[in-house]
């Protein structure tokens, strides 16, 4: 750019950086920071500045006036210029400028590039020994700029006809202006670079997911049938298996297994069906405690043998069953009898029963054989409330049918049994035998002539009688029988809602009973009428009333023990 030679002379003299460095962007008189006639104001210090074409130069020593366009004639020895040889004065008025250093530092330039290589070069020594700026130095570096990539380049001009006077050229170009598209390029590359390691690793990513993915499913579809196969098999060691219907039902066949996609598992699925389907249908015909001791391994579950066990034994039958059988058809005998038999046997094993005979629509279970039942007896008499509530249920259906009321007759006896495998080496099958079998069947029988539903023995009756309101019906010897046996009907559990009520039916029935047995007829009499008068129905109190008018006629005899002997099974 134009740069006044005082500046020249003043930047060389005073080590001020930049009066050289310019840019093609400058005005007609450049942008150097050694211009004084840029007019930026905010520099000047010592006046106005003037044109290069506004001045002429004087040499005192010489008597010499040149104009600016013949300074290439000058000659600009250090001394002869402090020494006031060289004298600058304005044209129009031959006024004598003072020599200003008007140079302006370079690190406070306005543009960017130049201050900001400015303060690189200052940083890294400057003009000192060893500095960029150093007499001769020359070279290229790059530099950053505001966060803009430059080049940087530099070196002393030696060859000007200013004797003395070496100027420093610089030259900063951003390294976009010429390296910009191959910038570019290099991004482009770097870019799809990362683009294809990005997807690479993601291609890996998603395949260690899938693989893992993968994996899992695989391993769920085995170890998912097979869990479940576990727990069957389970289950099926303890028999806690679902109704054999429900596999004979159609719509019930969606609950089996889910049947597994491997052969392998899929083939044990199947066995394991059939298998099960076979030990459903077994504990059908065998007791379901005998069944689970066979899974278990119990050797002697298998084998001919009884011993001595107490038990309770219930004996059920349909009141007037033959009647039934003559005024329905057979097909509805049969679908009536099924019915009853499986809500009756439902009570039986909700309650921990064993079922060991039909006989015809009459059945038999027991209690502590082959399992261990303390209270054994007690779950005999909860058995028999249960039959009787789930008669009420199961009657109101029958009366929608036109079946009418379904009755029965209920006995129980505890006592000592041979229970364990009866039959042959070739086929055999668990039960009880003994007297208190025989006796717990002719009780019930006994029903039919006290009118009663359920009647238990003396024995059972001591186990239950502080969990059980019962009342005395009859001290009997059943036919074939030496042996006396106390009787008892029990009317409700202690905690059921009437129970205030049977305590009363209980007591009265128990003061009847004694003066009965104590020959004291007309007591009974009076006790029964009033009795009656608030439970009419009440037949055992009907049949005691009965037996008691006719020992009045017919005394008894001094020697009569209170037994009545029964003369029919």
């Amino acid at each position: 750019g134009g740069v006044g030679i005082d500046e020249y002379i003043s930047m060389s003299y005073n080590n001020h950086i930049g009066a050289l460095l310019g840019s093609s962007e400058g005005s007609s008189h450049g942008i150097g920071c050694g211009n004084d006639y840029t007019n930026n104001k905010a520099n000047d210090k010592y006046g106005p500045h003037y044109k290069l074409e506004e001045t002429i130069w004087v040499n005192n020593i010489l008597g010499k006036r040149y104009d600016y366009l013949d300074l290439e004639e000058m000659i600009l020895p250090e001394l002869t210029f402090y020494e006031g040889g060289w004298e600058c004065r304005l044209k129009s008025t031959n006024e004598k400028l003072l020599h200003s250093n008007r140079a302006l530092p370079a690190q406070n330039h306005e543009h960017s590039l130049i201050s900001g290589s400015a303060k690189h070069i200052s940083e890294e020594g400057g003009f000192g020994a060893g500095g960029l700026l150093a007499n001769g130095s020359s070279g290229e570096k790059y530099i950053s700029i505001d966060g803009q990539a430059c080049f940087l380049h530099w070196m002393h001009v030696d060859d000007l006809e200013f004797p003395g006077f070496s100027p420093l050229v610089i030259v900063v170009v951003p390294r976009k202006d010429y390296l910009g598209e191959v910038d570019i390029a290099n991004d482009d590359a770097s870019r799809r670079n990362n683009d294809a390691k990005r997807n690479a690793f993601l291609l890996v990513f998603v395949s260690i997911l899938c693989a893992i993915i993968l994996s899992i499913f695989i391993a769920l579809l085995i170890s998912v049938p097979l869990q479940r196969l576990s727990n069957e098999f389970s289950k099926m060691g303890k028999l806690e298996m679902v109704n054999i219907d429900d596999y004979i039902d159609d719509r019930a066949k969606k609950k089996e297994i889910y049947t597994s996609c491997i052969n392998e598992i899929s083939s044990m699925q199947f066995s394991f069906k059939h298998m099960k389907r076979g030990l459903i249908s077994f504990s059908k015909f065998v007791p379901i405690s005998v069944v689970k001791r066979i899974v278990s391994g119990d050797v002697s579950a298998s084998k001919l043998g009884v011993h001595k066990r107490d038990v309770t034994i219930m004996f059920v039958d349909i009141r007037n069953f033959t009647t039934l059988v003559e005024e329905l058809p057979l097909e509805t005998v049969m679908e009536l009898l099924e019915e009853y038999l499986t809500a009756m046997v439902s009570v039986i094993e909700r309650n921990g029963g064993t079922v060991g005979d039909f006989i015809g629509d009459c059945i038999m279970s027991f209690w502590n054989s082959p399992l261990d039942q303390p209270n054994h007896a007690q779950l005999a008499v909860d058995t028999m409330f249960g039959m009787q509530e789930k008669l009420k249920e199961w009657n109101q259906l029958w009366n929608l049918r036109g079946l009418g009321d379904i009755g029965v007759r209920i006995g129980v006896n505890s006592g000592e049994v041979l229970s364990g495998n009866i039959g042959s080496p070739i086929k055999m099958k668990f039960g009880v035998v003994g007297d208190d079998v025989n006796l717990a069947s002719r009780v019930e029988n006994l029903n039919k002539y006290y009118g009663t539903t359920c009647i238990i023995t003396e024995s059972t009756h001591n186990a239950v009688a502080d969990t059980t309101i019962c009342r005395p019906v009859d001290k009997v010897a059943v036919k074939g029988r030496v042996g006396v046996t106390l009787l008892y009907e029990p009317l409700a559990d202690q905690n059921h809602p009437d129970a205030a009520k049977m305590q009363k039916v209980a007591h009265s029935s128990r003061q009847m009973i004694n003066h009965f047995w104590a020959q004291e007829f007309d007591e009974v009499i009076k006790l029964a009428d009033f009795h009656l008068s608030m439970y009419p129905d009440d037949y055992p109190i009907l049949h005691l009333l009965d037996r008691t008018r006719n020992y009045l006629i017919n005394p008894p005899g001094p020697a009569w023990d209170g037994v009545n002997r029964m003369k029919e099974k």
